[in-house]
């Protein structure tokens, strides 16, 4: 371990980034899992597509496993305009990851080539449209993640050790950054536009940076200078292809390079036609009109005249004041609660301002200054959530900087520290550690928890972001102690304990629903259960962070005007009420979630029964046991026009 220390502190530059870009890729495929979103899909299978169809479309897709039996096109895929099916988000992601991909694929097709060479029978791995690949799909998207934010953390040592002496500062920056942020828990698990988007923006400041050390007395440095600030523009056009609202970054780095380099910035509008690569994309698929210059299958978010911007952020005090607060310290999705570390980016800013008459320090600064830029406008989104993810998804897009800032705090620390007295190093120390301790923590249980659901489980809402006593991180601690310690030693025995009975119903307001009540159609409708366990085995609630053994209430509705069939138009004809708790034997409990109403009025025979998640029915429930209530579904009351 010694000597492993002290080659990351003393090493050549390239020794040291292969040993990082190893050390990272080990640590994040680990968990042997990739944390993802149907919103990846398109950026996982476009280079798929090419090498396996020679077809940029996705029109083979149409009738196959992605549609998932949707009646409408998945909301990742969109009706372009010419006809075709295409990716609803930007494709930079699969122009960074292609030659990932490629190399995946040719590994692939060369074992099926060794195979049939062996066995004489054709052989066939991998097809895009066979729901068997799926698997595959799943972990080459999490191998590319895993390649794209391991290099970035190799960029970001790189960068650090052009501006910094100390390997103490230099490594430990490093370590926070791949592994106390989001590089690991979103960059390095799914192909989220994040990831690769921090690779260019991290390549961008490290060209730069280059640059800035490139003097014209030496010809050969000053030719080198030409050539990086080429490769800078190069980048700054590949950047808003990847994620539009990353362009400040681009735009910012062009500002720099014209105020310091002056004439020469001209190389730098050599590289930024790479920007045409996605806006041909978006013409060829959706017309020559610069509304979609960079906005492409986005524009199927938009609602008739309005267009996605309009749609989607709220330019309110109220609006902005939620999502500041969310996105800094809301128990599910803040930036401070899951990496409590980078507070120190406050007064590592502090002391940036302090060199800003530094050429290094003004680049720094002009990223800071996009990098606020880029928190504000997420504040006035109104999904500023983040959708289904862990912690703050959107917060990813600044954490380079973020990193950069943390650096500059700890560099001065570290310049300072042997004028502190002892009680001050002791303190200054402990909160360090702590600071890193918990930010540490929050990304390892993410990474090594089961799929605890807890963005869907027992419901979906904002509300619940603002929960502590079940935030994420507790969900998901619970569900790594869980693994380690597995509280149902048998499931047989556990199942043939499961009894209980349903005692009544609620509604949102608490409210005793009767056993016969009315709803409007297609509409989210919340219930409690209110439960009696009379069993042998205790209950285990959502809470447990359990994959298999949770205690539900499955809920399924009848079609009393069609022959009482049972109705497939909610949730495949079914949903669950989740067990809140772990009640013990003779315990009462509830069980929360919530259902949609059918899109059809009409009257809904409307059941409820114990069931247990992964395990099946408990073998002693009867028909006795399964509550029924009938649910009326009526049309919503016309309007009237004025």
């Amino acid at each position: 371990m010694k000597r492993f220390a002290k080659l990351l502190a003393t090493g050549r530059p390239k020794t040291v980034s292969l040993v990082l870009f190893i050390l990272c890729c080990v640590v994040y495929l680990a968990n042997g899992q990739a944390i993802t979103s149907n919103d990846n899909v398109p950026a996982s299978i476009l280079a798929l597509n090419w090498l396996d169809n020679g077809i940029f479309h996705f029109d083979a897709l149409r009738d196959t496993y992605f549609y998932n039996s949707r009646p409408a096109v998945p909301y990742f895929f969109v009706e372009a305009p010419n006809g075709h099916l295409t990716s609803t988000y930007p494709i930079g992601t699969s122009i960074i990851t292609f030659p990932i991909y490629f190399v995946l694929w040719m590994g692939l097709r060369s074992v099926e080539l060794i195979q049939t060479l062996l066995t004489g029978v054709p052989a066939n791995l991998f097809e895009l449209t066979d729901k068997a690949s799926h698997s595959n799909i799943y972990s080459f998207q999490k191998i590319a993640a895993t390649i794209v934010a391991s290099l970035s953390v190799v960029l970001f040592y790189l960068s650090l050790r052009l501006k910094f002496i100390s390997p103490f500062v230099i490594l430990l920056s490093t370590f926070i950054f791949a592994f106390c942020t989001t590089t690991w828990m979103i960059s390095s698990q799914g192909l989220w536009q994040h990831g690769p988007s921090n690779l260019v923006v991290l390549a961008i400041i490290f060209t730069l940076l280059k640059a800035n050390r490139a003097t014209d007395a030496n010809p050969a440095t000053h030719a080198r200078r030409r050539t990086l600030l080429v490769l800078t523009g190069f980048l700054c056009g590949l950047l808003p292809g990847i994620r539009p609202t990353s362009v400040i970054f681009s735009f910012v780095a062009v500002v720099y390079a014209v105020v310091i380099f002056r004439k020469e910035a001209l190389y730098l509008l050599l590289g930024l036609p790479s920007l045409l690569m996605s806006a041909c994309w978006n013409f060829y698929f959706f017309g020559f009109d610069l509304k979609y210059f960079l906005v492409g299958g986005y524009s199927r978010f938009a609602e008739g005249d309005r267009s996605f911007a309009e749609q989607y952020y709220i330019l309110t005090w109220q609006q902005f004041k939620i999502g500041f607060l969310g996105l800094l310290v809301s128990p599910s999705r803040g930036l401070l609660i899951f990496s409590p570390i980078t507070l120190l980016a406050l007064p590592g800013a502090v002391q940036l301002f302090r060199h800003r008459g530094k050429e290094d320090e003004k680049l720094i600064l002009l990223m800071t200054g996009a990098a606020f830029i880029l928190f504000i406008q997420y504040c006035f989104f109104s999904i500023w959530t983040g959708g289904w993810g862990y912690g703050p998804r959107y917060m990813t897009d600044l954490i380079p900087i973020i990193g950069w800032l943390i650096a500059y705090c700890l560099d001065a620390a570290f310049h300072q520290w042997h004028r502190f007295k002892a009680g001050m190093a002791i303190l200054t120390a402990s909160s360090l550690s702590l600071l890193i301790g918990v930010s540490l923590a929050s990304q390892l249980v993410g990474a090594f928890s089961p799929d605890t659901l807890w963005d869907s489980i027992p419901y979906s809402s904002t509300e619940r972001i603002w929960q502590w006593s079940d935030n994420q991180i507790v969900r998901h601690a619970r569900g790594v102690y869980s693994q380690i310690n597995h509280p149902i030693h048998d499931e047989d025995d556990y199942l043939a304990g499961i009894d209980g009975s349903i005692v009544g119903l609620q509604n949102q307001a608490n409210k005793v629903l009767p056993q016969r009540f009315t709803y409007v159609p297609n509409r989210p409708l919340q219930l409690t259960a209110m439960l009696q366990n009379t069993g042998q085995s205790p209950w285990f609630g959502y809470e447990a962070g359990l994959r298999r053994g949770l205690v539900v209430v499955e809920v399924r509705l009848f079609d009393r005007q069609n022959g009482d069939r049972q109705d497939a138009s909610v949730a495949g004809g079914q949903s669950r009420l989740y067990v809140s708790e772990a009640p013990q034997t003779e315990g009462r409990a509830i069980a929360i979630g919530r259902i949609t109403t059918p899109a059809q009025p009409g009257r809904y025979r409307m059941t409820f029964a114990l069931s247990v998640l992964g395990l099946g029915d408990p073998p002693s429930q009867s028909e006795a046991d399964i509550y029924e209530v009938e649910l009326v579904v009526r049309p919503r009351p016309e309007i009237p026009q004025e």
